[in-house]
């Protein structure tokens, strides 16, 4: 199949360019200078076991931020912002958000605390991890993009072709594509957005590998970074051989578990990987990302915004062959990881060609120009390295007199910005500040909450069986005048019919 034949001929360009982006942040809580706490997680944002936006990934120190998913990048960036400014004003008065991908500061292992989870499954994967990979290492943050195609666009573009007779084979093998691309390609985004150049020698369990003055452009995405053992091999050729690789994997002892294997891109929409054969691959979640310093909340729109076309070029253009396309973007990746970060690539004509490719894409698609505009810049920076995110961060790390420093001074600086406004959510500040405090509270205690129609104060609070509609920041089902302004506002009404038949039920309930 042509996908950019079938793309123009059925004029699915601007249904293309939609999706559903959803972000994932881990990060360490800190002390002023920089080194990690050993304090437990806060308690004040309730339990682990049910919360939607604020969770802890290995230790009891690397908090873990969610966003729910979005119909724009932007709006996931909000709510990162808020959740954000939420766990900043939560936090004691010493503790502070590190900035940065790599540790500083780490304390002895046997003072890193694992998780504390209520699940004692949970808290045995963890101790599986430390046998296997130390503790150190798990303490490494980042950021997931999780992004979907726009389901429609994927029924359209199926019903435009006729190489596949079953939808679920042609969405699978579709999504396959861009992984396989994605790994084919993934050292262009380490060279572009990369920032883990250096890291205290303790970091290593035998010693640093890194020369006296030596900055690379991604320990995290080199040998010594948040990966597996080489020997771990999953194919992305097709579904059964994902699913057939993996299981393999988890059962000769490789992997304790499907959740072990740290690829640059997990194939998602469901709990275990033999029930996509069924269910069908629904997104794609890329953990290839650096925290960006420089950023409050550890990513810049511009930059999300390139990903997310980047990740539709990887669906437009061809494909080179199966098994060994991936295994050649693996040994690239290893090699511009390592580079010099204030050098050029040794790489750097195929990248140029393939954002050459992603213009002449955006030009087909009709693409805004602002996107247009932020490719022509990554573009530039194949000829000007010191533009480079990593070459960036290099230059402030001398200017600081060093990596932990500079964290520090950041981190102090952002919790500082988050209680400029404290009455506020800066992110949703065109709200009343009666629903922004309502929002506050529910994502501290970790209520999931949809917000319905933005410019009418209207939002979903739920918490397991209980549904609330709230307009206002105050009134809620036991005020009787919601029930027509429910019924009065569209946008609400449609939302609140899409929902399960708990919710449904809630609304009869509201509406009798």
């Amino acid at each position: 199949m042509n996908i950019q034949q079938v793309i123009k001929e059925n004029r699915l360009e601007l249904l293309f360019q939609q999706g559903s982006f959803g972000i994932e942040k881990e990060s360490q809580r800190v002390h002023a200078d920089g080194s990690i706490v050993v304090t437990e997680h806060p308690k004040c944002f309730g339990s682990r076991s049910y919360h939607p936006y604020i969770q802890t990934d290995f230790a009891e120190s690397q908090l873990e931020l969610i966003t729910p998913p979005n119909k724009k990048i932007e709006d996931s960036l909000r709510w990162l912002s808020a959740i954000h400014e939420v766990v900043l004003r939560s936090l004691p008065e010493d503790e502070f958000i590190f900035p940065l991908s790599m540790p500083a500061g780490l304390p002895p292992e046997d003072q890193i605390k694992v998780a504390q989870l209520e699940n004692p499954a949970d808290v045995a994967y963890r101790e599986h991890l430390v046998a296997s990979y130390g503790k150190n290492k798990q303490m490494v943050s980042g950021i997931h993009y999780n992004f979907q195609l726009e389901p429609t666009f994927i029924q359209q573009l199926f019903a435009g072709q006729n190489t596949y007779q079953s939808a679920v084979d042609f969405q699978n093998d579709l999504y396959l594509k861009v992984a396989r691309n994605f790994l084919r390609y993934q050292w262009i985004l380490v060279y572009l957005l990369a920032a883990t150049p250096t890291v205290d020698a303790n970091y290593f369990r035998h010693g640093t590998p890194l020369k006296a003055g030596q900055y690379v452009r991604s320990l995290r995405s080199s040998q010594y970074g948040y990966v597996n053992d080489p020997s771990v091999k999953v194919s992305y050729d097709s579904l059964n051989d994902y699913v057939k690789t993996l299981e393999h994997a988890v059962s000769s002892g490789q992997l304790i578990a499907e959740k072990e294997f740290y690829s640059n891109v997990r194939l998602r929409g469901a709990k275990h990987a033999r029930e996509l054969l069924q269910n069908g691959i629904q997104y794609l979640e890329f953990r290839l990302f650096d925290l960006n310093p420089f950023e409050a909340y550890g990513i810049a729109l511009n930059d999300a915004k390139f990903v997310h076309y980047f990740i539709l070029l990887m669906a437009w253009l061809d494909e080179e062959s199966l098994a060994s396309a991936v295994d050649l973007g693996k040994e690239k990746l290893a090699q511009v990881a390592w580079e010099n970060p204030l050098s050029a690539t040794v790489f750097q004509a195929e990248g140029e060609r393939i954002l050459q490719q992603s213009l002449a894409m955006l030009a087909e698609i009709h693409a805004d120009a602002e996107i247009e505009a932020i490719v022509k810049d990554k573009l530039a920076q194949f000829a000007d390295p010191s533009q480079t995110l990593a070459a960036r961060l290099v230059n402030a790390i001398e200017a600081h007199s060093g990596y932990q420093k500079l964290g520090a001074e950041l981190a102090i600086r952002y919790k500082q910005q988050a209680f400029e406004r404290f009455y506020a959510l800066s992110a949703f500040d065109n709200m009343e500040l009666s629903t922004q405090a309502l929002m506050f509270d529910a994502i501290q205690k970790g209520l999931k909450m949809e917000i319905l129609d933005e410019r009418d104060q209207f939002l979903s609070l739920q918490f397991g069986e209980h549904l609330e509609y709230v307009k206002n920041g105050n009134m809620t089902s036991h005020d009787s005048y919601i029930s027509p302004l429910i019924m009065e506002n569209k946008v609400v009404t449609k939302k609140s019919w899409r929902k399960p038949a708990l919710t449904c039920r809630k609304v009869w309930n509201l509406l009798a």
